[in-house]
């Protein structure tokens, strides 16, 4: 049996950051936070922050059908993008007031923001073997997000070892998504 004490100090403060950041792409993943506590309270934020992004990207697959009369289709998709981003924000502060073995009541405020600016890709499709055809596809993508979060949390002790809590949570989300997709001209229809 290995039975750790641990002991809150009456006041004090901690904090740190990591830093993950690639040298020759531009991708990241950051964060910070800090605490404070003194006596039975305690007070916290934290703070996060992603990011991805890509000058291009290229993609390429081929697909080999064989259809109900015996027949070969044959599928080759050549995709390209530039320009893509995302941003990614998460931030929380919390409170937290604990009488050991009496009351606990913690409250965390949080929200996260995820934003990817407009970005185009396009796709070539080559069908060859029983049909031949070609087109070109583009589309478009752009997602901005908001959600906030509350959440609360008590709990009491009361005589006869019994215990009274309760959980409050709201969550509210904004959302703006647009993607567009357009192929040109393209009437292929298969029986």
């Amino acid at each position: 049996v290995i039975n750790f004490i641990v002991n809150r100090p009456t006041s004090g403060e901690s904090g740190g950051i990591g830093l993950t950041n690639a040298l020759n792409a531009d991708y990241g993943k950051d964060n910070c936070w800090v605490n404070y506590n003194k006596g039975k309270s305690e007070l916290g934020l934290q703070y996060s922050y992603d990011y991805t992004g890509y000058k291009k990207w290229e993609t390429n697959s081929t697909q080999s059908l064989l259809m109900t009369n015996d027949e070969m289709l044959n599928i080759k998709r050549n995709g390209r993008c530039k320009d893509y981003k995302e941003h990614v924000h998460d931030a929380a502060l919390k409170y937290n007031w604990t009488n050991p073995d009496k009351t606990i009541f913690n409250i965390e405020l949080s929200g996260d923001w995820n934003h990817k600016p407009l970005y185009k890709s396009f796709e070539s499709v080559v069908e060859s073997g029983f049909h031949n055809d070609s087109t070109e596809s583009e589309s478009q993508v752009k997602d901005n997000s908001f959600t906030p979060e509350l959440d609360i949390y008590f709990e009491q002790q009361l005589k006869h070892k019994q215990t009274l809590s309760g959980t409050l949570m709201g969550t509210y989300v904004k959302s703006n998504y647009l993607r567009s997709y357009e192929i040109p001209d393209y009437t292929t229809a298969y029986t």
